[in-house]
């Protein structure tokens, strides 16, 4: 299993201005709520060359099928160790 493709290694950070920095702010104020953040992996899929989506790790996800990994290899096995732990006063 391969959980990190390394898109971000060795990059550096984008500029920001003034200007940039206000838009942060501006839409950090804003009511997200009621967007599916799905819509996010897939405007990052799109402005990828698709013949590099492999190469450099870069397939959006979405919450099912991360949920069918997670659970049994991650979850499943926590809270079978959690579950044990409470009668041990913990």
């Amino acid at each position: 299993m391969h959980f990190n493709g390394g898109l971000f290694d060795g990059r550096r950070a984008l500029p920001l201005d003034e200007g940039d920095i206000g838009l942060l702010i501006a839409a950090d104020s804003l009511d997200w709520s009621l967007i599916d953040p799905t819509i996010f992996g897939t405007l990052f899929e799109r402005f990828l060359d698709p013949k590099k989506w492999a190469q450099i790790g870069a397939h959006y996800t979405d919450a099912d099928k991360i949920g069918r990994i997670i659970d049994p290899v991650i979850l499943r096995p926590l809270r079978g160790q959690w579950s044990v732990g409470e009668g041990e006063g913990g």
